[in-house]
């Protein structure tokens, strides 16, 4: 600094156009006519006690540059007059002064993904030492001219969905972030995305049309396929039970009411908990079959309807008239499920570790995202089969997922995330224990074994 023959300052009105977290935007007023300062000073401090200068500018506004987010600036401008060697001899002895703040780094770019006609998710990069505790998402439509808060995101999640969004319509987003307890500052990150047509607001009607003509043929021939279906079981019955004795065409009118479907099915039934007593017992087998064991009429397993099947003797699953399939388990294997590895093999199953993709398979997993895929099939998935295993099979398999979803309210009974059809598959939760122990030993720490609750 240099002596000053001015005892009295030239300048005031000091206030901050801008406050960034690196920059701030100063403005001030300055005496006019001959007594007009040529130059001005501009000192920062951080204490408010040592300060050196920043900067030395001939206009109103000035930028200072190179600053730390979320720190207060003491700054002061003082007017000074310039020699012809362009160095500042003569500086006021006073001046105006400023505190100022600065902001928190801003987020970084903003993109946008899963843009349809009536929404998108927005995503931003984290700042550089980002000091943020919260990250508030404002929207503005090409139509409109005020700023909506539309949401606030905790940090560190960086990404937020948008829904309700009117279709073809130019939509500009702003990230900002603030700190605990704060409002958000005013620097942050916007970009734009347009949300897509309608897909019913074709410009010829074409689709509309489609729509109206495809409708109704579907529904008629949905009606035609269950009346053929209806048609093809009334005859298989009566086909059926012409060669029935009375006993059999007893258990086959009660096998129809959903309260007796697991009458007709071997299993152990102290296991179950089932306190109604089985439709028919073998009495004469009664040193190798327990009582507690129901076993179904011969007439009625799958040898009677697929006599030339080599399959028919290889699994002790019992066919039932009617099954109850539960649709809304049903799952798309190439969208929902990726096979990991082969964990087991039998001579009708094969029992396959894989990754649920969906977080609602996840979340129905207990949080999971392992579990085991049951193949209903000799051979490998996607192996031929000769028409009469084929139905075999597919019988099979239907009674199977019907009998675990009858009875998966039980603390016996495996929980059933899902099931494909193509191919034949039953998604569970992936255990580390044994059949034994599941049904007879859960509380029994002595018996050497995996323990029942521990999911992979």
């Amino acid at each position: 600094m240099y002596p000053s023959s001015q005892p009295t300052s030239r300048v005031s009105g000091l206030y901050a156009v801008f406050v960034g977290a690196t920059e701030v935007t100063l403005a001030w007023s300055a005496t006019t006519g001959s007594d007009a300062p040529d130059a001005f000073v501009i000192k920062q401090s951080t204490d408010g006690v040592l300060f050196t200068v920043a900067a030395t500018v001939t206009t109103s506004p000035a930028t200072l540059t190179g600053l730390v987010q979320n720190t207060v600036y003491y700054i002061q401008v003082f007017g000074a007059t310039i020699s012809k060697r362009r160095r500042a001899e003569e500086v006021d002895t006073s001046g105006a002064q400023l505190n100022v703040t600065t902001a928190i780094n801003p987020p970084g770019a903003v993109s946008f993904a899963s843009v349809n006609s009536t929404g998108f998710v927005v995503s931003w990069e984290a700042p550089v030492q980002s000091l943020a505790s919260s990250y508030v998402v404002s929207l503005l439509s090409a139509s409109g001219d005020l700023w909506t808060t539309v949401g606030t995101v905790a940090a560190p999640q960086t990404a937020l969905a948008l829904f309700d969004l009117d279709p073809s319509t130019v939509y500009s987003v702003w990230v900002q972030a603030a700190l605990a307890g704060h409002s958000p500052e005013p620097t942050g990150s916007k970009a734009t995305a347009t949300t897509l047509p309608s897909p019913t607001t074709a410009a010829d009607g074409s689709s509309v049309v489609a729509i109206a003509i495809i409708i109704p043929i579907i529904l008629i021939l949905i009606c035609l396929f269950v009346l053929v279906l209806f048609c093809l079981r009334r005859r298989h019955r009566k086909s059926t039970a012409s060669g029935l004795s009375d006993a059999d065409k007893d258990v086959m009118e009660l096998s129809s009411e959903p309260a007796t479907l697991h009458q007709h099915f071997v299993y152990d039934m102290e296991a179950l908990d089932v306190k109604q007593e089985p439709i028919v017992r073998r009495t004469s087998r009664a040193n190798t079959i327990p009582d507690n064991v129901a076993i179904l009429p011969s007439s009625l397993t799958p040898r009677a309807r697929y006599s030339k099947s080599p399959l028919a003797d290889a699994t002790l699953v019992n066919t039932l008239p009617e099954v109850a399939l539960p649709g809304f388990l049903k799952l798309d294997f190439a969208a929902d499920l990726r096979a990991e590895n082969k964990l087991a093999k039998g001579g009708m199953s094969s029992i396959w570790q894989v990754t649920l993709m969906d977080r609602h398979l996840v979340s129905r997993n207990s949080g999971n995202q392992t579990a085991a895929l049951k193949y209903i099939g000799s051979g490998e998935p996607g192996e031929p089969l000769d028409e009469d295993q084929d139905d075999l099979l597919d019988d099979h398999f239907h009674q199977e997922v019907s009998i675990m979803w009858s009875l998966s309210f039980h603390r016996n009974v495996i929980k059933m995330i899902g099931y494909t059809d193509s191919p034949r598959a039953i998604i569970t939760p992936l255990y580390k224990t044994d059949l034994f122990r599941f049904l007879h030993h859960q509380d029994d720490d002595d018996y050497e074994g995996y323990g029942y609750d521990d999911l992979v």
